[in-house]
């Protein structure tokens, strides 16, 4: 731990000047720099006990939005604040109705201030954002630690194999975690977590809130959903689009970027393209009908999307970024399509691979091959159900609630 600390000490001025140059480059503002060490008001005036739950991302916080709409279900009003890694995150997770800001470096003066200011009486961590400094402080406070959807990479676990003291000053002090997969299990234990800390095996993201109304699959047929797309994919996929369209004119894309601040670039490629297109923040556009793509560069929205799409093209699976969760899409019935590059979700891809629920595409001619694969409908209405019923809800949601629920005790 004290070569920890010496370590961020030394990146502290570093640091500080990425961030300014962010807010000089207009990715950040100034009250934002200084929320990440803890320094601007806290979301509300005299909280009361409150559970600090941690999401990095939009993926993240969407992993976990049915647990906390059940974990809200049972609190008093107010008694959760949600942190993340980018101010894109905060803004979803206030429409989503809780206090938030950018989570604090984990600098331990930083922590402890944020942690006084909200009043932090309990603490979830999502996935992989385990950080010393503060499981060191919230532990010393006897503030319960839960880290639920657990994911540790093979590198990542090399790296913490290098600092084994460290590991296990940090992990031993987790008080429940329940991990997504059985490699990330043995990774924590041979880190240093407790026996009685261990909780169920489960991927949150495969609890999805089951919509209601599905519109008829000859509504949606005809409109493909690129969902969480990232830099160098929206390339490949308006090239398969631009070529499917050649024998199904019919043929309208929704494109949702993962970060949707990246909307202007992604307009220059509409135009190279020459699409006719609206974006969805700067019109009252919900729907495809009226252009060849929309550009859905809002915040909260996917449900709307998944909603009005018969395909879901999977984001983040045509370049290096591991591919974003099959789950929503195939909860929403739609026939999924996916690139080479599914880390993230190896198992899930690879069973519904196996079961001919999904289809792989690699390239921009392929992508335009599949397409043309689900314009028979009665194709796509076969592969969207093989794929909901492939991904079927796991059962031991209700009882993960309660083992949480158990776990976090608020501090005295």
């Amino acid at each position: 731990m004290p070569i920890y600390r010496l370590l961020l000490s030394l990146l502290f001025i570093p640091i500080v000047f990425t961030l300014l140059g962010r807010c000089w480059t207009r990715k950040e503002n100034l009250t934002q720099m200084m929320g990440r060490f803890a320094l601007c008001q806290a979301t509300t005036v005299q909280p009361i006990p409150t559970l600090w739950l941690h999401a990095a991302s939009n993926g993240e916080l969407n992993s976990a939005k049915a647990f906390l709409e059940r974990l809200r279900q049972t609190r008093k009003e107010n008694s959760i604040v949600i942190t993340c890694n980018s101010a894109s995150s905060v803004s979803l997770a206030k429409s989503l109705g809780y206090r938030a800001q950018l989570a604090p470096l984990d600098y331990w003066w930083s922590i402890q201030m944020f942690r006084r200011a909200e009043n932090i009486s309990e603490h979830i961590t999502m996935e992989s954002e385990i950080w010393p400094n503060r499981l060191s402080i919230l532990h010393k406070k006897k503030i319960a630690i839960v880290v639920l959807g657990a994911r540790i990479s093979v590198q990542t676990s090399k790296t913490w194999s290098k600092f084994p003291q460290l590991a296990y000053s940090t992990v031993s002090k987790i008080n429940f975690l329940s991990a997504q997969n059985a490699e990330t299990l043995l990774h924590f234990q041979k880190f240093g977590l407790r026996e009685n800390a261990t909780g169920p095996i489960l991927n949150l993201k495969s609890i999805v809130t089951k919509p209601k109304d599905i519109p008829p699959r000859v509504k949606r047929a005809n409109t493909c959903l690129a969902a969480s797309t990232h830099p160098g994919e929206e390339e490949i996929i308006l090239d398969g689009f631009c070529q499917a369209r050649a024998k199904w004119p019919l043929l309208k894309l929704i494109l949702a970027p993962r970060h949707p601040n990246r909307a202007e670039s992604i307009k220059k490629l509409l135009e190279k393209f020459e699409l006719k297109f609206l974006r969805k923040s700067q019109s009252d556009a919900a729907h495809p009908e009226d252009c060849d793509v929309l550009l859905a560069d809002t915040l909260g929205d996917m449900d709307l999307w998944y909603r009005q799409s018969g395909i879901c093209i999977i984001g983040g699976s045509f370049k290096h970024f591991g591919g974003h969760t099959p789950y929503e899409p195939a909860i929403h019935e739609c026939a999924l399509i996916h690139g080479p590059f599914s880390d993230n979700f190896k198992k899930e891809y690879e069973i519904l691979t196996s079961k001919n629920a999904s289809l792989l595409a690699k390239s921009g001619q392929e992508l335009s091959h599949q397409l043309q694969v689900l314009k028979n409908l009665a194709v796509q209405e076969e592969m969207a159900i093989s794929a909901k019923n492939v991904l079927a809800q796991d059962a031991g949601f209700d009882s993960l609630i309660q083992d949480v629920k158990s776990a976090i005790k608020p501090a005295k």
